[in-house]
């Protein structure tokens, strides 16, 4: 009897133990991600689409760390939180608070050509019904605020019609979901939590909200077929938001509300070839645009004070770069082995804060780091600058 009562006290710890939420356990002490989000043994999802009736496995690949394979030298270091917008948002953009809060837009005259407040659209490589949350793993707890209504086929697109309004795309709503090819946001949408389209491999195309949006942590990460992001409204990324989306080539967001970049909001989108930061943007997070092996052309506003550690590292395509006036600190290896980096155009007056000597290392063969002519001196004798002043000429900015 006591043997059978043990038994079942266990299987009962067990079972209790797996309506725990996921923790993401594949960051480190200091941040690092070691292994694809949501990906491996601790995707939340057990490696299985979100299908109409469970699905076949997504393609699991060999890469450990979001769509590349992990040659840094460290890789941690996330000094920025989760994409800068305090405990308040948590990891998955907004959290509970924010999504359901102001206005809701005017779709009295929609007049067809985007989703209502209460309509979500999408499309499937084989034409079939995509069912929200059907992975067998999905999170308790993980909900779109709204009941579902309908799900059909509606002219060329399917169309999830919901009870009310809906605010967010919810956390692991599509993840994992190889079919997926397509979705449209109604401009009622305000936050694009964690890991919501993480992994849809087939995602090529994504039409988000008009107005204010806030994409989560991994939200998109690993998305390997999507090609442009286009947001007319302003908009805040989480870490990794578009982690691995490596066919990924341009970035379109005029009003980035934010003035943080988040932990690797960009990693490893080896397709992006031009980045044009927001004026206010003030601090690049680390590894932000690590492994961005294509990025040729980086623009940064006037504001910038912080450039992450390994924030442009392996930037292989990078030729020349502008460091803003006002920056006054550049982290570990942030341009480490952009192999073709031949001109460095520092601003700042008085030489920024660098942490460590290897923060140009591998940099173009005759790489020449211009500073104001009147502060040669002074970088060619401030700490780390020392160590390439050979390289360092004046410039009448």
């Amino acid at each position: 009897m006591k043997r059978v009562f043990t038994c079942f006290v266990l299987l009962a710890m067990l079972a209790f133990a797996g309506c725990e939420p996921p923790i993401d356990e594949n960051l480190d002490d200091k941040g690092d991600k070691t292994e694809q989000p949501g990906g491996g043994d601790e995707n939340p999802n057990g490696g299985n689409g979100t299908t109409d009736e469970g699905g076949e496995n997504p393609e699991e690949g060999d890469k450990s760390d979001g769509g590349a394979e992990n040659k840094d030298p460290d890789d941690g270091g996330n000094d920025n939180g989760s994409g800068g917008w305090g405990d308040d948002h948590g990891s998955g953009g907004w959290g509970d608070e924010g999504s359901d809060e102001g206005e809701l837009p005017d779709d009295s005259d929609n007049d067809g050509s985007k989703p209502k407040n209460n309509q979500l659209w999408y499309t499937s490589a084989d034409g079939a019904i995509i069912h929200p949350f059907s992975g067998p793993a999905i999170p308790d707890g993980c909900s779109f605020g709204v009941d579902v209504v309908s799900n059909s086929y509606e002219g060329d697109k399917w169309v999830i019609t919901f009870a009310g309004p809906i605010r967010k795309i919810a956390e692991y709503a599509f993840s994992g979901c190889t079919r997926l090819t397509s979705v449209t946001m109604p401009d009622s949408v305000t936050a694009i939590e964690m890991y919501s389209f993480n992994d849809c491999i087939n995602l090529s195309e994504v039409n988000f909200p008009g107005i204010e949006v806030a994409v989560g942590d991994y939200a998109f990460g690993g998305c390997e077929a999507l090609r442009k992001i286009n947001i007319s409204g302003k908009a805040y990324f989480g870490i990794g938001a578009f982690w691995g989306c490596e066919n990924l080539v341009s970035i379109n967001v005029p009003k980035w509300s934010d003035q943080v970049i988040s932990y690797a909001a960009f990693r490893y989108c080896s397709s992006l070839t031009s980045i044009t930061l927001p004026d206010g943007l003030t601090s690049i997070g680390d590894a932000a645009f690590d492994w961005c092996t294509s990025l040729s052309s980086v623009t940064m506003g006037d504001k910038v004070q912080d450039i992450g550690r390994l924030a442009f590292a392996y930037c292989e395509s990078l030729r020349e770069i502008t460091i803003p006036g006002r920056v006054d600190d550049i982290g570990e290896w942030a341009f480490r082995d952009c192999v073709n980096l031949q001109s460095i155009y520092c601003r700042p007056t008085t030489p920024p804060d660098v942490d460590g000597i290897e923060v140009f290392l591998n940099n173009g063969q005759g790489r020449k780091i211009y500073v104001p002519t009147e502060s040669v001196d002074a970088y060619k004798n401030a700490p780390i600058w020392s160590y390439y002043a050979d390289a360092i000429e004046g410039y009448n900015f």
